[in-house]
C-alpha cells in the first residue's frame, strides 16, 4: 500500500512526471523506527513467530471501526503541524460526542493555534464538518499486502517474539518485525511492525507500523499505531487509541511533519 500522503502527491504529478509503485528510502534506520534492533532470533523463535502470524485473525481489527455505529462514544483528537526540527507551528484540538443513533457528532470543545499549510492529513486529519463516523484507521495501520506476511518476501525480515502482554484483560502475544540489514531488507518499505495477537482467538488487537517510502523526488516517513479495547457489552472490539505521524519531503518545500492522535472513551450501549 502506497504511503497515504505520498500517494496523493504522486497522483497530482502523474501528468507531468509519471510515478512508479514506490521504493524504500534505503536507510536502515527509518525516521520513526526504533533505534535499537533486537538480537537476531534463533531459527526456533523465528518459526514460532511465523507460526503465530500464520494463525493470526484480523476480523476484529478490520471491523473495529465498523462496529462504532452500535455505540455512543467520545473521541478526543489533537492534530499538529511541525517543522523539520519538530517545532509546532499549528495545532487543533477537538472533543466530539458521537451519539448511538448514527447522527452527526456534537462538538464538546474545540481550540486551535496557527494555520495549517501545505499537505493535509487526508482522511485521518480534522474536518470542519465531522462525519457521523470517524475514518477507518485500521486500513492504514495494517495493510493486507504487508510484505512480511508473504512467503515470497519473508526472507527479507527478522521476526522476534516479545514479552507477553494483555489488552483490556485479554492475554496476548507480541511479534516484532524488522527488515534485515541486507540488500533485500533495505529494499523493504515497511521498516518496523509490532503486532499484538490475542491468545486463544488469535485476533489482532493492536498494530504499530513504520514505513519509509520514496517515489521520484518525494519521500514520506510515517508511523501509525492502533490499539483496540473491548466494547461496553464485551461482545466485540472497538478502537481505543489511534496515532498517526508523517514527515514529507516535497520538491521546492521544506520538509513538513504532521501528527494526529485520537482517543475513544465513554462508550455507551444504545437503549434496547
Amino acid at each position: 500500500m502506497r504511503g497515504l500522503l505520498l500517494g496523493l502527491a504522486c497522483a497530482m504529478l502523474v501528468p507531468l512526471l509519471g510515478c512508479d509503485n514506490g521504493t524504500a528510502a534505503n536507510d536502515d534506520a527509518a525516521l520513526f523506527a526504533p533505534a535499537n534492533r533486537p538480537v537476531a532470533s534463533s531459527p526456533a523463535e523465528r518459526d514460532s513467530a511465523l507460526a503465530l502470524l500464520d494463525r493470526m485473525q484480523r476480523s476484529a481489527f478490520d471491523s473495529a471501526f465498523v462496529h462504532l455505529d452500535r455505540y455512543g462514544f467520545v473521541r478526543s483528537m489533537r492534530t499538529e503541524q511541525r517543522t523539520a526540527s519538530g517545532a509546532v507551528t499549528a495545532w487543533t484540538e477537538r472533543t466530539l460526542r458521537y451519539p448511538a443513533d448514527g447522527t452527526a457528532p456534537r462538538v464538546l470543545n474545540s481550540d486551535s493555534m496557527g494555520a495549517f499549510t501545505g499537505t493535509t492529513l487526508g482522511p485521518l486529519g480534522p474536518s470542519s464538518a465531522p462525519k457521523p463516523q470517524p475514518p477507518n484507521a485500521a486500513t492504514y495501520a495494517f495493510p493486507e499486502d504487508a510484505a512480511y506476511l508473504s512467503e515470497r518476501t519473508q526472507g527479507a525480515f527478522q521476526y522476534t517474539l516479545r514479552p507477553n502482554t494483555s489488552i483490556d484483560g485479554q492475554a496476548a502475544r507480541v511479534v516484532e518485525i524488522h527488515p534485515k540489514q541486507t540488500p533485500d531488507g533495505r529494499d523493504q518499505v515497511i521498516r518496523f511492525a509490532r503486532l499484538t495477537i490475542a491468545r486463544g482467538t488469535h485476533q489482532l488487537l493492536a498494530a504499530h507500523t513504520v514505513r519509509s517510502e520514496r517515489v521520484l523526488l518525494f519521500q514520506e516517513d510515517s508511523e501509525l499505531i492502533l490499539r483496540l479495547q473491548r466494547s461496553p457489552d464485551r461482545q466485540t472490539w472497538v478502537p481505543a487509541v489511534s496515532r498517526f505521524r508523517t514527515r514529507v519531503d516535497v520538491p521546492l518545500r521544506d520538509p513538513q511533519q504532521f501528527r494526529t492522535a485520537s482517543t475513544y472513551t465513554d462508550y455507551v450501549r444504545p437503549r434496547s
